[in-house]
C-alpha cells in the first residue's frame, strides 16, 4: 500500500496538501516533529483540522520525544494509527498501552542505526513496525541502504509482521524494499514534488504491484 505523507511546518502549506490528498488516498500519514527528538519542528497538532468526520484513515508519525504525553489528544483529533519511535521513549509498554486504551493501533518505528538485537527484542508486541530509510527530520534526505538488510532480517524472523518503509520511496527503491519484505510505503517528497500527485500515486501503486509479480 502507498501511504502519502504530509510533513509541513507552515499551516497554509499543510492545508493545501491535506485538501488534495484526502481526495486521492484512503490512508494518509501526518508527520509531527518537536525540535527535540529531531532538530526540526513541524506543524503542531492543534493546527490540523479534526479528522473524525473524514472517510480516510489517518496515521500520526511521531518524531517527538516522550510521545506518551500527546496520545489522548491524538485520539481526540481522530487518528487511528499511531507510529512512535523506539528511540524516543524509555517506556515502550506505557506508550503502547496508552495507544491501545484510546482505541488506536500502535506501530513502533526505528531510525537507521538502531541495533537489530534491540529491534527483535520488542517486535513480538506489535502487529506492525515502521523503518526509516533516512535520518529523521526534513524530507528528501539521503537513502540508508543498510536498512534493507535490517528489514530482511526482521522479515525472516517475523513473517507475518506488517512492515512500513518511510523515507526516499521512489519507483527505483520500491522493488528492492518489496524484495526485503516491506509491505507499506509512506511517501512524502516524491508525491509532494510531482506536478500531478494523482498520477504519481498511481505510478507508485503500479510499481508496487509489478514488484510482487
Amino acid at each position: 500500500m502507498i501511504i502519502p505523507a504530509i510533513l509541513e511546518s507552515n499551516v497554509n502549506e499543510f492545508n493545501a496538501r491535506f485538501v488534495k490528498l484526502i481526495q486521492l488516498a484512503k490512508v494518509i500519514q501526518i508527520d509531527f516533529m518537536d525540535g527535540k527528538f529531531v532538530p526540526e519542528k513541524s506543524i503542531e497538532l492543534k493546527d490540523i483540522p479534526s479528522l473524525k468526520n473524514l472517510p480516510n484513515v489517518f496515521e500520526a508519525h511521531l518524531m517527538v520525544k516522550d510521545p506518551e504525553n500527546i496520545i489522548p489528544e491524538l485520539a481526540r483529533k481522530g487518528f487511528k494509527r499511531i507510529i512512535f519511535h523506539y528511540e524516543a521513549t524509555k517506556n515502550h509498554e506505557l506508550v503502547r498501552s496508552l495507544i491501545e486504551a484510546n482505541k488506536m493501533q500502535p506501530i513502533i518505528a526505528f531510525k537507521p542505526g538502531t541495533p537489530l538485537s534491540k529491534i527483535l527484542e520488542v517486535l513480538p508486541d506489535y502487529h506492525e513496525a515502521l523503518f526509516l530509510f533516512v535520518t529523521p527530520g526534513a524530507q528528501g534526505r539521503s537513502f540508508h541502504s543498510e536498512v534493507i538488510r535490517t528489514v530482511a532480517s526482521v522479515r525472516k524472523t517475523f513473517p507475518l509482521l506488517v512492515i512500513e518503509a518511510d523515507g526516499h520511496e521512489t519507483p527505483g527503491t520500491i522493488p528492492k524494499l518489496v524484495k526485503a519484505g516491506v509491505t507499506n510505503f509512506a511517501v512524502g517528497s516524491y508525491i509532494k514534488n510531482a506536478s500531478n500527485p494523482k498520477k504519481a500515486i498511481a505510478f507508485l501503486e503500479k510499481t508496487l504491484v509489478e514488484a510482487h509479480t
